[in-house]
Formats: structure tokens, C-alpha cells, sequence
């Protein structure tokens, strides 16, 4: 899930990055609803760096904000019980 996850932040484009974080709803609505509103309520705010030059993004990406954001929807998603270590992934 976190490497999934980590493929709409680290997109190329915020084209791309909605495309990547609709590929990523579709697959864990159901396994982890609450990590899926999570991060679908915060979405604009993870992905404003992508409004500043890309040269810069890599510096910008990794702010509190978007630590927070993912550590909230790791936490929401192992809340549901469903995985029990960070590094499991779930396949789908």
C-alpha cells in the first residue's frame, strides 16, 4: 500500500499524480476506506508542490504535511486491521 501510495508523490507530472491516486483509490477503497479518505481529503494540499518548478519538487515533497498525511492513512489502514507491519503489501 505505501509503495503504491508513494507512486502519486513521486509522479512526474500532477496530471499523472491524479491519475496515479485514482489507480490507488480504485484498489483499497474497500481494503482501507478510512487511509482512502484520508488521503483523498488532503490531496490538494500533498500534491502543491507540484505547482512550483519540478527542479525543486524533490526538496519540497517530503514536508511535515505530507509525512503527516501518509503517516495518517498508514495509521487508519492498520487501525482496520488488516496488515500488521508497514512492509507487508498487500496484492491485489
Amino acid at each position: 500500500m505505501e509503495a503504491d501510495a508513494k507512486r502519486i508523490i513521486y509522479a512526474t507530472s500532477k496530471k499523472e499524480a491524479l491519475e496515479e491516486f485514482k489507480t490507488w483509490k480504485e484498489r483499497y477503497k474497500n481494503l482501507a476506506p478510512r487511509a482512502v479518505l484520508c488521503l483523498e481529503k488532503d490531496l490538494d494540499d500533498v500534491l502543491r508542490f507540484m505547482d512550483f518548478r519540478y527542479k525543486i519538487w524533490a526538496s519540497i515533497r517530503t514536508t511535515n504535511l505530507i509525512e503527516r498525511v501518509f503517516r495518517e492513512f498508514l495509521k487508519a489502514y492498520k487501525h482496520n486491521g488488516y496488515i500488521s507491519n508497514r512492509k507487508v503489501f498487500v496484492s491485489g
